[in-house]
């Protein structure tokens, strides 16, 4: 009897990581291409301009690369990605790839529906976001991005 609860709770297990798997790539098929950034929020404060205007992530694989005219470009140009889709709200992690904070790792979340992606990250701490939001003072960046077709 023991045996047979045992290999019950080892099959649910194994059947619960292969699901988190399909949604893991699920998501890292769905959120690849080229997106135009349509609004960025700081710490409760809109960024507008035409810098922001022109911004653009490209994912490919796990990397993603902001594309525009912004000042840290050299030093923030390239990140390292992995998502996790099985959490509530679903999370991400940054890793930098470049620059003098090369491998500092910016916690975030994100949810993905279509052509539309929502990234919050905190800038300072550790504290991941626990919501979609960029309050004033949160030391949060939330950026709205729609694909480029």
């Amino acid at each position: 009897m023991k045996l047979r609860w045992a290999l019950l709770l080892i099959t649910s297990f194994l059947l619960g990581a292969a699901e988190a798997d399909k949604k893991e790539t699920r998501d890292q098929e769905a959120i690849q291409g080229t997106w135009k950034v349509v609004g960025l929020r700081l710490e409760g404060q809109e960024i507008l301009g035409d810098s922001v205007k022109e911004m653009k992530l490209v994912i490919k694989g796990d990397t993603m690369r902001p594309e525009g005219d912004f000042p840290e470009q050299e030093k923030y140009g390239k990140f390292t990605f992995k998502l996790d889709p099985t959490t509530t709200p679903k999370i991400f992690d940054c890793t930098l790839a470049a620059g003098d904070d090369k491998g500092m790792v910016l916690e975030g979340i994100y949810h993905l529906e279509g052509d539309k992606l929502k990234l919050c990250v905190r800038l300072i701490g550790k504290e991941r976001p626990g919501k979609l939001a960029a309050e004033a003072g949160s030391g949060l960046v939330l950026a709205t991005l729609e694909r480029i077709k």
